[in-house]
């Protein structure tokens, strides 16, 4: 995580489905949060793997940003209009200069946008970080997203797949945690099957220390062969 900083004021992870990008977000927003970060907030935007109505997702990020960060004197008239799906989106970004202002400095963490991108989302994201919040989201593709941000004068960085794969260093210390002997002849071998893409690096590990299933209770994992 830590060779992924600084941040920009808007951060993109991008690429095919599946490269588990959205944990590694909830990851990062976890290390953060907890860390010292000079007094910044940091909110996680859990939006669902599925498409759902535009205002659905604006009432969801609404509801988690001020239950996070706690603002005190936001636009009551506005979140009872929220919740009850009585709004538009011009009214909810004019408001957020005034909700970054109480909420001062702050990091937004929206895993899954993927699943809800469009124009209209796109420029409410764009906005916020206009308004001086930063904004940390998951695409496929961050070509839009990411032109329409630098028309507005914000910096973008874009993290891709290529960005994430395991290098032979960690494909050892990936090999050590499931038992393997991390032989040149083994990292060689799931470096040419993988690419060092981590879900499928960790699959091929698996495979490699006999392990047939993966049983997580909790906190507990459990290799069974």
């Amino acid at each position: 995580l830590d060779s992924l900083l600084p941040l920009s004021p808007l951060t993109i992870f991008c690429g095919i489905p599946g490269t588990a990008k959205s944990t590694l977000l909830a990851q990062m927003y976890t290390q953060m949060s907890a860390g010292d970060s000079a007094g910044r907030d940091h909110v996680l935007i859990e939006l669902p793997r599925r498409r759902i109505g535009v205002k659905a997702v604006v009432a969801l990020a609404a509801e988690a940003f001020l239950t996070q960060t706690g603002i005190p004197d936001a636009d009551a008239g506005l979140i009872a209009a929220i919740r009850r799906g009585r709004f538009d989106l011009d009214e909810v970004a004019a408001s957020t200069s005034a909700w970054a202002n109480s909420a001062g400095s702050c990091t937004i963490f929206v895993p899954n946008y993927e699943w809800h991108a469009c124009p209209e989302l796109d420029a409410l994201l764009a906005k916020t970080v206009v308004a001086g919040m930063d904004v940390v989201c998951t695409l496929v593709d961050a070509d839009t997203l990411a032109a329409r941000a630098r028309a507005e004068g914000i910096a973008v960085k874009v993290v891709c797949d290529a960005d994430l794969c395991f290098s032979p260093p960690e494909l050892q210390q990936l090999a050590l945690f499931y038992g393997v002997e991390p032989t040149s002849a083994v990292i060689d071998r799931v470096e040419r099957l993988t690419a060092g893409h981590p879900m499928m690096a960790s699959v091929a590990m698996r495979a490699l220390a006999g392990f047939e299933r993966v049983v997580v209770n909790h906190n507990d994992v459990v290799f069974m062969g």
